[in-house]
């Protein structure tokens, strides 16, 4: 004859597969009722957070501006008043500016603090993440060490997220094979000659137009006493004329290649001082 209500609340419910797949929970009702009544309570959802963006590939020696997106995929997974640091693999280094690093977050330019490793800047921290968000776009200048190469990946950890990330972000290759032959020299003689040093380009347009070539010797009691020889043996690469600086060799670079070229640098002159160790 009447209707009536019963309201349960408060109930503690504790997961006890951390594996367990994103789900609805439900409560099934049964006893000394004309029915059983199944009622949805609660949608078990897993935290998730996701780094995302595209790898590109780079040249070793050059500087290449990389982007990045920090994602909020589950409501409430990033802990957005606790930092967050952003690094990268071994072959990379960043710059500062006023001690900062400059980073662009979601079309900002601002400057963060720098991770530092074995005296190279590496990474950056943000300290807190700009709340209301979830999505988080960054884009910073990376200089990539000459003796880079293959995949550079970009981390990030830290109190904010649920567990560390990693996203491979650049395929590293060389601009260059270099291969170097060497003389032997002798103590107190002068002009002798020899040596030769091959550059070839493995993509066309690697050496720039208005730059130089250096061959420079460490600072030693060895000194050049003239030229060596140029010669682009293939490609359309066009040169200067060598000139010396010093203890350094310049050969400008007059036109980039059309065609990878290659570069034959050959009989050194050099003179040994009779005081330096063999």
């Amino acid at each position: 004859r009447y209707t009536g209500c019963l309201t349960l609340s408060g109930i503690f419910i504790q997961l006890t597969d951390k594996k367990a797949m994103m789900d609805t929970l439900t409560v099934t009702v049964s006893g000394d009722l004309i029915e059983k009544t199944t009622v949805e309570v609660l949608e078990v959802m897993d935290y998730a957070i996701a780094l995302k963006g595209k790898s590109e590939q780079a040249y070793a020696g050059s500087r290449q501006k990389v982007k990045f997106t920090l994602e909020e995929q589950v409501e409430d997974s990033l802990m957005r008043n606790r930092p967050t640091y952003f690094s990268f693999s071994e072959g990379i280094i960043l710059e500062l500016v006023n001690q900062k690093v400059p980073v662009i977050l979601n079309g900002a330019l601002g400057y963060y603090p720098a991770i530092i490793e074995n005296g190279k800047v590496v990474g950056f921290e943000v300290s807190r993440l700009p709340e209301d968000l979830t999505r988080y776009e960054m884009e910073v200048e990376v200089v990539i060490l000459p003796t880079a190469s293959g995949n550079i990946k970009v981390k990030a950890e830290g109190r904010s997220l649920v567990e560390d990330l990693c996203l491979s972000i650049l395929q590293v290759v060389c601009p260059f094979q270099v291969s170097v032959h060497g003389f032997s020299a002798l103590v107190g003689v002068k002009d002798q000659m020899g040596g030769q040093v091959i550059l070839k380009e493995n993509a066309a347009g690697r050496l720039i137009q208005g730059e130089q070539i250096v061959l420079e010797l460490e600072e030693s009691n060895i000194r050049y006493s003239g030229l060596p020889e140029v010669f682009v043996t293939s490609g359309d690469l066009r040169l200067g004329d060598a000139f010396s600086e010093g203890n350094r060799i310049m050969i400008p670079i007059v036109r980039s290649s059309l065609t990878p070229s290659t570069i034959v640098i050959r009989n050194f002159k050099v003179t040994v001082d009779q005081t330096i160790a063999t």
